[in-house]
């Protein structure tokens, strides 16, 4: 199983934070993301995004490439303490067993992106840039869970 995440793009500064769109700069980033997606032929099963418009936009622009389930949490999962954990439990509210995909896309945002790095790879917390995104690969689920996940490449 994979788990890709995924960084929005640079935001518009003077925004509202949760209504803050992509600024010209995110959606070229958003677009090389796009291209190196395709370049390692990763075709996720499902995306999951924060309800915050720039995520949405970054997986919007993604779908055009590979166009799937996007799921948004109701709550805010992606800030929950055990982060990993409620996105599987709101996915199954949703009929989505997270278990059953090969290729997960979560796009969201620092720190919560970088926490759920460190969870999924059992590693110290590890930023990710802004427009970038990270590829990581465990044999399940329940690997992942336990922190076993290993890091197969950054995506720049």
């Amino acid at each position: 199983m994979d788990i890709i995440l995924i960084r929005h793009g640079q935001k518009v500064p003077s925004s509202p934070d949760n209504e803050a769109p992509l600024a010209p700069e995110g959606l070229a980033q958003v677009d090389h993301l796009k291209d190196q997606l395709a370049k390692l032929d990763l075709r996720p099963t499902i995306y999951l995004r924060s309800k915050f418009k720039r995520a949405q936009q970054t997986v919007e622009r993604l779908l055009n490439v590979y166009p799937i389930n996007a799921l948004t949490p109701k709550n805010n999962t992606l800030i929950s303490e055990h982060i990993l954990q409620t996105i599987i439990d709101e996915a199954k509210e949703e009929g989505i067993e997270l278990d059953q995909q090969t290729k997960v896309v979560i796009a969201g945002h620092h720190p919560q992106l970088s926490q759920i790095l460190a969870s999924l790879t059992s590693t110290p917390v590890q930023p990710i840039d802004t427009g970038k995104g990270v590829w990581v690969r465990a044999a399940s689920l329940s690997d992942f869970l336990q922190g076993q996940g290993k890091i197969l490449q950054r995506i720049n």
